[in-house]
């Protein structure tokens, strides 16, 4: 897709009969966080992929317009800003799990800036909730490109959360 780069569809551990998950870049995404630049062009990428909801993990919030271009494609987005190359807190993964799993089911789009780090402990968080934390976290983390010793402790703490029923 070429306003998103690093596009996926997420099926591992995920139930795609009722939702599909996509990770991505951040869009036309320059190397920064702050280079993200949300277009027309992409939206309709999205509408054409039949998403209805983002969740960004970008430090940087899109504009008021780019905003307003998600509002009038009917697509729901969520800005939990991490700064890159760290962790997103237990809230933040909570907040964006509540998101991805509000009803009716919907297809999501995760991005961060460059698609991995940030993104790929967020599509491990939502796996972990699929499965009820039964995920090998030790296999899972470097397939979804997780980067960072905070990235895995947060994983770590939220799937004894899942374990301890404090979801």
């Amino acid at each position: 897709m070429s306003a998103w780069s690093e596009w996926q569809e997420v099926t591992t551990h995920i139930p795609t009969a009722s939702r599909r998950l996509f990770r991505a870049s951040a869009p036309n995404y320059q190397g920064a966080d702050n280079t993200q630049s949300l277009t027309q062009e992409a939206v309709n990428q999205l509408v054409q992929h039949g998403i209805n909801r983002v969740i960004s993990l970008n430090e940087y919030r899109y504009t008021e317009s780019e905003r307003q271009l998600l509002d009038n494609a009917g697509i729901a987005y969520l800005h939990l800003p991490v700064v890159d190359f760290t962790a997103p807190t237990l809230e933040q993964i909570r907040r964006a799990i509540m998101m991805y799993s509000k009803k009716p089911n919907a297809n999501v789009l995760v991005h961060c800036g460059f698609g991995h780090g940030r993104t790929g402990t967020l599509i491990t968080a939502i796996q972990l909730y699929e499965t009820n934390g039964h995920l090998n976290l030790n296999q899972t983390m470097p397939t979804n490109h997780v980067e960072r010793d905070s990235q895995r402790e947060v994983l770590r703490a939220y799937q004894q959360s899942l374990f301890d029923g404090e979801l």
